[in-house]
């Protein structure tokens, strides 16, 4: 198990790793503790508020992403473990389980073909590592690439429940589908945030805005995300040679022939580099995430994912066509990055609700 160093003048937490074995796997260099804060491109999902634990990065370009409990961590980790034939690193010999006798365990096909996924469009994972007391998957920092991260987080799917289900969950996550825009555009917008040239920050679409975002104003989310106020629009972000279509297209195609997973509350990020000028410098990335609910697909296409991401695409093509130039982008539900919370304010899980720095917009 690692243990934690507070640096009092950066406020901020290295990880000093108890076990060579596992720090070398989860690509942390023991030469010098990487310094950990939390995540602040991180739109949705786990996050720092509200007494809760969220993701970590550190200055290495590593991401690390606390593992639920019960089947969903292990259905997570399995994943990874399968996707990228990698061991758990559990820092013992006697407890670390291959790759193949995790999938057994979670009844993934063992028979699959790593090569046939598109690793391109899922972060790098380099194994897990122990922080007070907690397992964290370490995973490739995708947004570490960018000076302004602007990244945008969308759950793909008609639905987020599955026929393994009990009825209270199926009850309780059709209620939210329906009460959202899952079920009737196959997608939702969980969160995203932009870098506002104009205000020389990077700004977020409001929780609450994305909670309870109609239909109509999903476009109006879309410009906002589009729009760094350099001239570019969904035109160059989402559409062109540079933008995020092509990517998603050759993602839809994989879908089109994969049956090895089913895919349930998983989401793409659309990233890009919020400084850019010109569509070039865009840097547009679509990468995969959130795999707690995986399951094996028993020779049967992901028709809720396929359908889903099929609608995100023409929806992305509308947008980007239209330029939004009848669209209210200016009157934009966005705000100011707020100040990160104190650890002060919470009493669980204090070795991850650390000090770490300010939250504040980031010049």
């Amino acid at each position: 198990m690692g243990s934690t160093l507070f640096d009092s003048e950066n406020s901020q937490v290295g990880l000093i790793a108890s076990d060579p074995t596992t720090d070398a796997q989860a690509g942390v260099s023991l030469s010098k503790p990487p310094v950990l804060r939390p995540c602040q491109h991180q739109v949705a999902g786990h996050l720092f508020e509200a007494g809760k634990a969220g993701s970590l990065v550190d200055d290495r370009g590593n991401f690390y992403k606390p593992l639920q409990p019960g089947p969903r961590g292990a259905r997570e980790l399995a994943f990874y473990e399968h996707v990228f034939c990698h061991a758990s690193s559990s820092g013992s010999q006697k407890t670390r389980r291959t790759a193949v006798e995790s999938e057994e365990e979670e009844g993934i096909d063992t028979r699959w073909n790593r090569k046939d996924i598109h690793l391109k469009f899922v972060p790098r994972f380099s194994g897990t590592i122990d922080i007070g007391g907690r397992k964290l998957l370490a995973l490739e920092d995708v947004g570490a690439r960018y000076s302004k991260p602007s990244v945008i987080d969308i759950k793909i799917g008609y639905r987020t429940w599955y026929n393994s289900s009990d009825e209270r969950y199926v009850a309780r996550a059709r209620a939210k589908d329906e009460a959202t825009t899952q079920a009737s555009l196959g997608f939702k917008i969980c969160g995203w945030q932009v870098y506002k040239h104009s205000k020389e920050k990077i700004c977020r679409g409001s929780k609450s805005f994305c909670k309870t975002m109609s239909e109509g104003q999903v476009d109006r989310a879309f410009c906002d995300f589009a729009d760094n106020e350099t001239g570019l629009g969904p035109e160059s972000v989402f559409g062109g040679t540079f933008g995020a279509i092509p990517q998603l297209l050759e993602l839809h195609s994989w879908f089109q022939h994969q049956r090895m997973f089913h895919f349930y509350s998983s989401s793409v990020l659309i990233f890009y580099e919020g400084s850019a000028a010109c569509p070039e410098d865009l840097n547009v990335r679509v990468s995969m995430v959130d795999f707690a609910h995986t399951f094996p697909a028993e020779g049967r296409w992901d028709e809720n994912y396929l359908e889903g991401l099929t609608s995100l695409i023409d929806h992305l093509g509308l947008v980007a066509g239209d330029r939004c130039s009848n669209r209210a982008c200016t009157d934009s539900p966005i705000g100011e990055v707020p100040p990160a919370p104190s650890s002060r304010k919470f009493s669980k899980n204090q070795d991850l609700l650390m000090v770490c720095g300010s939250f504040s917009s980031q010049p």
